[in-house]
């Protein structure tokens, strides 16, 4: 229920005032099991808002959702992960580095690293290339 609602919101020009705040709500989901992370990941349309979100947002929302999906990287199965990343999670990640954030550039940094040491991603070297 809520989670499919946070799709619309993130989607809707009229919710953009509490972008942060749902990115913030979804990001505590993504801290959670393997079940939480994948009850975002099967909301349908919430990954691809988030993603979006993370790219292209005001900053706190970015972080916010950048925070969402450093999370999933750091508490999701490898084929979460990998589900992640073929949303193109990298490139926001990537562009949190930059970010005048302590934990979050250090968190981001973590879940990089750990994608990268997965063998789906050093197989196919994706998220290298893009990391690079």
């Amino acid at each position: 229920g809520v989670l499919r609602a946070f799709a619309g919101m993130l989607e809707d020009e009229g919710c953009r005032r509490i972008s942060s705040e749902v990115c913030w709500a979804v990001s505590n989901v993504c801290a959670g099991s393997h079940t939480q992370v994948q009850a975002v990941l099967d909301a349908p349309g919430l990954l691809p808002a988030l993603v979006r979100a993370a790219s292209e947002a005001d900053f706190k929302t970015r972080r916010e959702a950048g925070w969402a999906l450093v999370n999933v990287a750091l508490c999701g199965s490898a084929a979460q992960v990998e589900t992640l990343f073929q949303a193109g999670a990298a490139r926001p990640l990537c562009a949190l580095l930059t970010a005048r954030d302590h934990d979050l550039v250090a968190s981001t940094l973590e879940a990089l690293t750990v994608s990268l040491q997965l063998e789906r991603f050093l197989a196919r070297r994706e998220l290298a290339m893009v990391v690079e």
